[in-house]
């Protein structure tokens, strides 16, 4: 940002990041959808989760992400070594 770059963001505290605050240290609905990340409950009592309000490279532009992991598509470069593996 100080060398004039805009739409900066922070991954410091990696992919899910943390909410992002004001200088007073209020958390931010920085996305104004009403819903802070971690910091709003939803009807079950739990902490909703918004990456649009935190500083990890998640949220990053809207991008789909997930923390799923596809089996099939991890172990896809290693069939050719096991050839009576299902596919």
């Amino acid at each position: 940002a100080k060398a004039g770059y805009s739409n900066v963001r922070s991954i410091w505290t990696g992919y899910n990041g943390q909410v992002l605050k004001d200088n007073e240290g209020k958390p931010v609905d920085v996305n104004a959808n009403g819903v802070i990340g971690g910091v709003t409950v939803g009807p079950d009592g739990k902490p909703l989760q918004d990456l649009g309000d935190m500083d990890g490279w998640a949220g990053f532009h809207q991008l789909p992400t997930t923390t799923e992991i596809s089996r099939k598509r991890t172990l896809a470069k290693y069939r050719d070594l096991y050839p009576g593996a299902k596919k």
